[in-house]
Protein backbone atom coordinates (compact mmCIF):
# COMPACT_ATOMS: atom_id res chain seq x y z
CA UNK A 1 0.00 0.00 0.00
CA UNK A 2 1.32 3.45 -0.93
CA UNK A 3 2.02 5.83 1.92
CA UNK A 4 0.42 9.24 2.09
CA UNK A 5 2.46 11.89 0.33
CA UNK A 6 2.57 14.91 2.63
CA UNK A 7 3.24 18.44 1.41
CA UNK A 8 4.18 21.10 3.95
CA UNK A 9 4.41 24.79 3.06
CA UNK A 10 3.86 28.32 4.31
CA UNK A 11 2.36 30.72 1.76
CA UNK A 12 0.60 34.06 1.50
CA UNK A 13 -2.92 34.45 0.07
CA UNK A 14 -1.22 35.21 -3.29
CA UNK A 15 0.74 31.93 -2.99
CA UNK A 16 4.12 33.59 -2.29
CA UNK A 17 6.47 30.92 -1.01
CA UNK A 18 9.89 32.57 -1.03
CA UNK A 19 12.02 35.57 -1.84
CA UNK A 20 15.73 35.90 -2.58
CA UNK A 21 16.48 32.28 -1.65
CA UNK A 22 14.67 32.33 1.69
CA UNK A 23 11.37 32.99 3.41
CA UNK A 24 9.97 36.55 3.26
CA UNK A 25 8.86 36.20 6.93
CA UNK A 26 10.02 34.63 10.15
CA UNK A 27 7.40 33.09 12.42
CA UNK A 28 8.84 30.82 15.14
CA UNK A 29 5.45 29.11 15.60
CA UNK A 30 5.38 28.08 11.94
CA UNK A 31 8.99 26.85 12.08
CA UNK A 32 8.16 24.81 15.19
CA UNK A 33 5.21 23.26 13.34
CA UNK A 34 7.48 22.39 10.40
CA UNK A 35 10.01 20.78 12.74
CA UNK A 36 7.32 18.79 14.57
CA UNK A 37 5.63 17.57 11.39
CA UNK A 38 8.82 16.50 9.63
CA UNK A 39 10.85 15.08 12.53
CA UNK A 40 11.87 11.54 11.64
CA UNK A 41 10.47 11.85 8.10
CA UNK A 42 11.92 11.54 4.63
CA UNK A 43 11.96 15.08 3.19
CA UNK A 44 11.99 15.63 -0.57
CA UNK A 45 13.62 19.01 -1.22
CA UNK A 46 14.96 20.90 -4.18
CA UNK A 47 18.64 21.88 -4.11
CA UNK A 48 17.95 25.50 -3.14
CA UNK A 49 15.61 24.43 -0.32
CA UNK A 50 18.30 22.01 0.89
CA UNK A 51 20.82 24.85 0.94
CA UNK A 52 18.48 27.28 2.72
CA UNK A 53 17.02 24.87 5.33
CA UNK A 54 20.05 24.52 7.57
CA UNK A 55 18.41 22.00 9.94
CA UNK A 56 16.91 19.71 7.27
CA UNK A 57 19.11 16.83 8.41
CA UNK A 58 18.35 17.22 12.14
CA UNK A 59 15.69 15.58 14.33
CA UNK A 60 15.87 12.34 12.38
CA UNK A 61 14.90 13.93 9.05
CA UNK A 62 16.35 12.24 5.99
CA UNK A 63 16.51 14.64 3.05
CA UNK A 64 16.46 13.49 -0.55
CA UNK A 65 17.66 16.32 -2.78
CA UNK A 66 16.04 16.78 -6.19
CA UNK A 67 18.64 18.26 -8.49
CA UNK A 68 19.92 17.61 -11.96
CA UNK A 69 22.99 19.68 -11.10
CA UNK A 70 26.29 18.11 -10.09
CA UNK A 71 27.08 21.05 -7.80
CA UNK A 72 28.19 19.83 -4.38
CA UNK A 73 25.59 19.85 -1.61
CA UNK A 74 26.24 21.62 1.69
CA UNK A 75 25.71 18.32 3.53
CA UNK A 76 25.63 14.70 2.35
CA UNK A 77 22.24 13.49 1.17
CA UNK A 78 20.91 11.16 -1.51
CA UNK A 79 20.38 13.06 -4.76
CA UNK A 80 17.83 12.33 -7.49
CA UNK A 81 17.68 13.98 -10.91
CA UNK A 82 13.90 14.46 -10.85
CA UNK A 83 10.80 14.10 -8.68
CA UNK A 84 9.84 10.54 -9.74
CA UNK A 85 13.39 9.33 -8.98
CA UNK A 86 13.37 11.13 -5.61
CA UNK A 87 10.00 9.59 -4.76
CA UNK A 88 11.39 6.14 -5.60
CA UNK A 89 14.30 6.75 -3.20
CA UNK A 90 11.87 7.93 -0.51
CA UNK A 91 9.62 4.89 -0.99
CA UNK A 92 12.61 2.64 -0.25
CA UNK A 93 13.08 4.34 3.14
CA UNK A 94 10.87 3.96 6.19
CA UNK A 95 8.76 6.76 7.62
CA UNK A 96 6.43 9.44 6.38
CA UNK A 97 7.30 11.18 3.13
CA UNK A 98 7.12 14.98 3.02
CA UNK A 99 7.57 17.32 0.08
CA UNK A 100 9.14 20.43 1.61
CA UNK A 101 9.93 22.69 -1.35
CA UNK A 102 10.57 24.43 -3.63
CA UNK A 103 7.87 25.25 -6.10
CA UNK A 104 8.80 22.58 -8.68
CA UNK A 105 8.67 19.63 -6.23
CA UNK A 106 5.33 20.94 -4.96
CA UNK A 107 3.97 21.15 -8.52
CA UNK A 108 5.22 17.63 -9.27
CA UNK A 109 3.56 16.30 -6.11
CA UNK A 110 0.25 18.08 -6.80
CA UNK A 111 0.28 16.62 -10.32
CA UNK A 112 -0.24 13.24 -8.62
CA UNK A 113 -3.68 14.33 -7.33
CA UNK A 114 -6.16 11.58 -8.00
CA UNK A 115 -3.40 8.98 -8.39
CA UNK A 116 -1.96 9.17 -4.91
CA UNK A 117 -3.22 10.09 -1.44
CA UNK A 118 -2.00 13.66 -0.71
CA UNK A 119 -2.10 15.57 2.56
CA UNK A 120 -1.36 19.30 2.55
CA UNK A 121 -0.08 20.90 5.77
CA UNK A 122 -0.42 24.57 4.93
CA UNK A 123 0.38 27.70 6.88
CA UNK A 124 -1.37 30.76 5.47
CA UNK A 125 0.67 33.89 6.22
CA UNK A 126 -0.91 37.35 6.21
CA UNK A 127 -0.46 40.07 5.20
CA UNK A 128 0.60 39.57 1.59
CA UNK A 129 4.38 39.70 1.02
CA UNK A 130 6.38 40.30 -2.15
CA UNK A 131 8.18 37.24 -3.44
CA UNK A 132 9.86 35.59 -6.39
CA UNK A 133 8.85 31.96 -5.74
CA UNK A 134 5.20 30.87 -5.70
CA UNK A 135 3.36 27.77 -4.56
CA UNK A 136 1.46 26.13 -7.43
CA UNK A 137 -2.31 26.42 -7.71
CA UNK A 138 -3.82 24.02 -5.20
CA UNK A 139 -7.28 25.24 -4.19
CA UNK A 140 -9.03 23.90 -7.31
CA UNK A 141 -8.60 20.35 -5.99
CA UNK A 142 -11.34 18.76 -3.85
CA UNK A 143 -9.45 18.88 -0.52
CA UNK A 144 -11.17 17.74 2.65
CA UNK A 145 -10.21 19.72 5.79
CA UNK A 146 -8.94 17.70 8.74
CA UNK A 147 -8.94 18.80 12.37
CA UNK A 148 -5.72 20.52 13.34
CA UNK A 149 -4.11 22.90 15.73
CA UNK A 150 -4.90 26.59 15.85
CA UNK A 151 -2.08 29.09 15.36
CA UNK A 152 -1.48 31.46 18.25
CA UNK A 153 0.45 34.02 16.18
CA UNK A 154 -1.73 36.74 14.60
CA UNK A 155 -1.63 36.50 10.80
CA UNK A 156 -1.02 32.72 10.74
CA UNK A 157 -3.62 30.07 9.93
CA UNK A 158 -2.74 26.38 10.02
CA UNK A 159 -4.66 24.09 7.67
CA UNK A 160 -4.45 20.34 7.21
CA UNK A 161 -6.16 19.21 4.01
CA UNK A 162 -6.63 15.66 2.74
CA UNK A 163 -7.04 14.40 -0.82
CA UNK A 164 -7.35 10.61 -1.07
CA UNK A 165 -6.32 8.82 -4.25
CA UNK A 166 -9.20 8.73 -6.72
CA UNK A 167 -10.68 11.96 -5.32
CA UNK A 168 -9.98 14.01 -8.43
CA UNK A 169 -7.11 15.81 -10.02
Amino acid sequence: MQRILHLVAAITPGRVLGRDGGLPWRHPEDLARLDALTAGAVCLVGRRTHEAWRSVDRHGRRPVVISGSELPLRSPAPRAANFPAALAVAEALSGDIFVCGGSRPYADALALAGQRHLRLHLTLVEPEQPGDVHFPAWDHLPWRPLPGIRAMTPGLTFLTLDLPAGAGG
